[in-house]
């Protein structure tokens, strides 16, 4: 198999299709609600989504890949959790982009059977944990994971903003070096989180979510 950093540029490349950018996190309907108008609302966007994240996501991750827990009861926990259904429905739709996606590129056999799992209705396939057990079954470092998952969401999101004209690109790359520290700090404390801690830090960014579907047009799936 190759390499570990190897693949980490492979996942974070914008070209790896696993449905990221067919989604804006909230930010579509943020924007359509006048709370996300320029580069410093946008930031505060990002900070706030990055800490919802980590609190309220990434412990589905991290009990999978560590083998704390079982892939099909986090995918249960993680299904009754996200209660938001337009979240919920993202996340199950960006996991099997993300399966098909990594099946076609490491064509590793258990990748095969989870793909074939969500498809028969035995997982709900939500994107986190099977990005746990994925990464896991390609031997790449948690600490290392978790980092490269909220830098995707910050990149997803940032990209979003360009689309919507909320920024520029210019100003959008600057804004992921901003946030490149804070990202690592808040990889390090999630690593450390377990699942039954999880929480919504952000309840203002849930409803704002929720009204996603309800938004005259849509450039974005959630």
């Amino acid at each position: 198999m190759i390499g570990a950093e190897w693949t980490f540029w492979q996942l974070a490349d914008s070209a790896f299709p696993s449905g990221g950018f067919a989604h804006s996190s909230g930010l579509e309907s943020a924007w359509r609600e006048g709370l996300v108008t320029d580069v410093e609302s946008l930031a505060r966007f990002l900070e706030t989504l990055v800490q919802d994240t980590s609190r309220g996501v990434l412990p589905f991750l991290v009990a999978v890949h560590s083998g704390e827990q079982v892939l099909e009861r986090v995918d249960e926990w993680c299904d009754a959790f996200v209660s938001n259904h337009v979240a919920n429905r993202a996340s199950r739709v960006q996991g099997r982009s993300f399966l098909a996606a990594a099946e076609a590129a490491f064509g590793v056999p258990e990748i095969v059977e989870l793909r074939e799992q969500v498809a028969t209705g035995e997982l709900c396939g939500h994107h986190a944990p099977l990005v746990g057990r994925v990464t896991s079954l390609l031997s790449l470092p948690l600490q290392r994971t978790v980092a490269w998952y909220l830098y995707t969401q910050v990149r997803d999101v940032v990209s979003a903003a360009t689309r919507l004209n909320i920024v520029g690109p210019l100003a959008g790359q600057s804004l992921i070096t901003h946030f490149g520290r804070f990202v690592q700090h808040e990889a390090e404390e999630a690593v450390h989180l377990r699942v039954e801690e999880v929480a919504i830090t952000s309840p203002l960014m849930e409803l704002v979510a929720t009204r996603h579907d309800q938004l005259y047009s849509r450039l974005f799936q959630s």
